[in-house]
């Protein structure tokens, strides 16, 4: 593709739903809120160099997710984790921790203690497969997901 385009992320419903407006909860999955890219280029097999993170992340994370991996999005950070149980709007994720480096793509299971929270669904960027190991204790994300990381966190 010649030039640069112009790309607009926008989260969008059909309906608004103010069913828990009184617990100050607006991101409702009532009616799907969903993420659009517009002016996005469609996928095809000369333009896959960025990862489709759009399709790894649903709508609402809900039951079935449990023991799939994610990333956290947490104080402008990633973190990976696992989905340990969902309820609702929040999710308990089983986190890994960077390691010294904030700009390295290297991660580990914390010891002794480990790092198990609840987050808001909105923190959860996207599903993603299992990070490949790089020694006993430390493992990596994908490549191209690390990149886009980089780029969307501006790390």
């Amino acid at each position: 593709m010649e030039g640069t385009s112009l790309m607009l992320r926008l989260f969008i419903r059909d309906i608004s739903c103010f069913c828990q407006a009184a617990e100050d909860v607006w991101d409702c999955p009532c009616y799907g809120l969903q993420d659009v890219v517009v002016g996005a280029v469609p996928p095809t097999e000369g333009n896959q160099s960025e990862p489709q993170t759009q399709q790894h992340r649903p709508d609402v994370i809900e039951v079935h997710h449990c023991g799939q991996w994610c990333i956290v999005r947490y104080d402008d950070q990633p973190y990976p984790g696992i989905i340990l149980e969902v309820e609702e709007h929040n999710v308990k994720i089983k986190c890994m921790h960077r390691t010294s480096r904030y700009d390295l793509n290297k991660f580990y299971w914390p010891s002794p203690i480990e790092d198990v929270n609840w987050y808001g669904d909105d923190q959860i960027m996207f599903l993603m497969p299992e990070p490949v190991a790089v020694n006993k204790r430390a493992i990596q994300v994908d490549e191209k997901i690390w990149a886009y990381l980089k780029e969307e966190l501006g790390l």
